[in-house]
């Protein structure tokens, strides 16, 4: 049976908080070995010995493990944790050689939904964790609804509306906010580690999530060098969408010339402006995506109409 997603309710500090949901009073606590414990597969979200660390290292070697953590059997007598990884690794660092555990039956959504939400509740989330947290919970309750999960960014509606705005409702933030989360996903790790260290925006940073790596990549010593700001950001998008020179020295005018934005700007007559195509898209979908979601209604019609 799939997951009622429905049925997470408004609990402690966060809305949708299923973690807490996760458990209930009949529930037994069980000691796991660490070394039977495999960290969940894609966990989004580091676990850094840090000052922190040492004092949940030193909480647990005076009270041990005060909140249990939630694990799930993944057969040959391991198991795979769901939430409590700074947990195990405060455990590893105090010498003990179990972690107290709730063992749950759980399908892959479920686990993941938990995962996401339990850790979310965190002071300190990099903006990158926050973006592969709502990335996977988005996956999961798009796939919830029945529809596939190889559209980048497409809005899904569910029972309980659209799946961005369904997320931002649980966690306090819009559905753009999510969305322009989600998009840093696509950043290639240099330029996340930017947007994590507070060196780049993420506004700025989701205009750059457009460019394909590869290009990416070209853009990154110089990103180090020089500021980039959301118009900048913009600049650059534009000018490797118009197939833009990527060579070092037409690169380095785009960051120190004044004339690159001037050039970089230029486009074919026949190029199509926003303005001009913005009448025909819904408002739910962001400038930044007008030209996935273009690109995507000409393929429909081409699938879809006859040869002309």
């Amino acid at each position: 049976m799939a997951f009622d997603f429905s049925n997470i309710k408004a609990k402690g500090k966060l809305n949708g908080l299923s973690f807490y949901s996760s458990v209930s009073d009949n529930d037994s606590v069980h000691e796991i070995p660490l070394d039977l414990i495999d960290s969940f597969e894609g966990h989004p979200f580091s676990v850094v010995d840090n000052d922190d660390m040492i004092q949940l290292t030193e909480s647990v070697k005076h009270n041990g493990i005060m909140n249990p953590a939630i694990v799930r059997e993944k057969g040959s007598g391991r198991y795979e944790l769901i939430s409590g990884h700074r947990r195990k690794r405060a455990c590893e660092l105090a010498g003990l050689e179990t972690l107290k555990a709730y063992v749950k039956q759980l399908t892959d959504e479920e686990a993941t939904i938990i995962m996401v939400d339990s850790n979310l509740q965190r002071e300190k989330i990099l903006p990158s964790e926050r973006a592969f947290a709502y990335k996977m919970k988005y996956e999961v309750l798009k796939k919830s609804v029945g529809r596939p999960t190889t559209d980048k960014l497409s809005p899904v509606a569910t029972k309980s509306g659209r799946t961005d705005e369904q997320i931002g409702d649980m966690f306090g933030e819009s559905k753009d906010t999510v969305r322009r989360y989600i998009r840093l996903t696509y950043l290639i790790k240099e330029i996340r580690d930017m947007v994590d260290d507070d060196k780049l925006s993420i506004r700025a940073a989701v205009e750059i999530s457009y460019i394909e790596p590869a290009k990416q990549a070209i853009l990154v010593p110089f990103m180090q060098k020089y500021d980039v700001t959301i118009n900048k950001a913009a600049e650059l998008r534009e000018w490797f969408d118009n197939g833009g020179l990527t060579d070092n020295e037409t690169v380095t005018s785009l960051f120190t010339d004044k004339s690159a934005k001037k050039e970089s700007s230029h486009k074919p007559p026949n190029a199509i402006k926003y303005k001009q195509i913005k009448s025909y898209i819904p408002d739910s979908v962001l400038k930044e995506d007008y030209q996935s979601y273009v690109i995507k209604a000409l393929l429909f019609y081409k699938e879809n109409s006859e040869d002309i």
